[in-house]
């Protein structure tokens, strides 16, 4: 569905926002921003993981694009990097980690001064901050609970990007704060199994699984209606 190109073995995450990007491309996020808001058409604030079953699978790109086309529609959004141990998001918008939400979870900051405004109308930005020596820590505790409560009356859309749960259990220890989470995988790497492995156990957990997305898709039409519909939920 979506792609991402890599140079020299250096990622290059291509943003909805670049001059020269791709029609297509840019209205794959578009088309998937609209069908996750008839799926939430009745909630005011709604709380959206975005995850990958190994690392790589372009988990960042796609919250980020996701989180962009979101308020490009005029919608209130709030981009969280919860992925503590590799944090990416500051990346993408040029910017320093210096401050951000693990310094809220250990009462260092306040809020209003981590959250940034990004140059994108309508959208906000929270960066991971410096690396913490217990991160499931932090995500289980009542003040990560709290802050997202809080935040959901601020926004109408909340997108955290999360480490994998081929790796880790931070997105399936956020899964139940949140009410839903989106599957990234690779084509021609995420196999079936792999994808089996990442639904099963977010349903363990009773986490609200919206769909698999498909990353470096090959470009032919044909294809990428295949891709959009296997990652809808039925």
């Amino acid at each position: 569905m979506f792609k991402k190109n890599k140079k020299n073995k250096k990622e290059i995450y291509h943003l909805i926002t670049d001059k020269d990007i791709n029609f297509s491309f840019a209205e794959a996020f578009r088309v998937f921003a609209v069908n996750l808001r008839f799926t939430f058409a009745q909630k005011f604030s709604r709380k959206v993981i975005i995850t990958g079953f190994n690392e790589n699978m372009g988990k960042t790109m796609i919250s980020t694009n996701l989180a962009i086309a979101m308020a490009q529609s005029g919608f209130r959004v709030l981009l969280i990097d919860c992925d503590l141990r590799k944090p990416c998001v500051h990346k993408l918008f040029k910017d320093e980690n210096t401050i951000g939400l693990t310094h809220i979870l250990c009462d260092d900051v306040k809020v209003d001064d981590a959250i940034k405004k990004s140059q994108v109308d309508n959208l906000w930005y929270l960066t991971a901050g410096v690396k913490s020596p217990n991160p499931i820590k932090l995500l289980l505790s009542p003040e990560m609970s709290e802050l997202l409560n809080n935040l959901g009356r601020e926004y109408d859309w909340i997108i955290l990007d999360t480490p994998p749960v081929g790796v880790v259990s931070d997105a399936l220890i956020l899964s139940n704060n949140c009410d839903g989470v989106i599957l990234a995988a690779e084509e021609g790497v995420s196999d079936y199994r792999q994808i089996a492995k990442a639904i099963e156990e977010i349903k363990y957990v009773n986490g609200n699984l919206l769909g698999v997305v498909l990353n470096r898709a090959k470009n032919n039409r044909r294809r990428y209606y295949y891709q959009y519909s296997y990652g809808q939920d039925k």
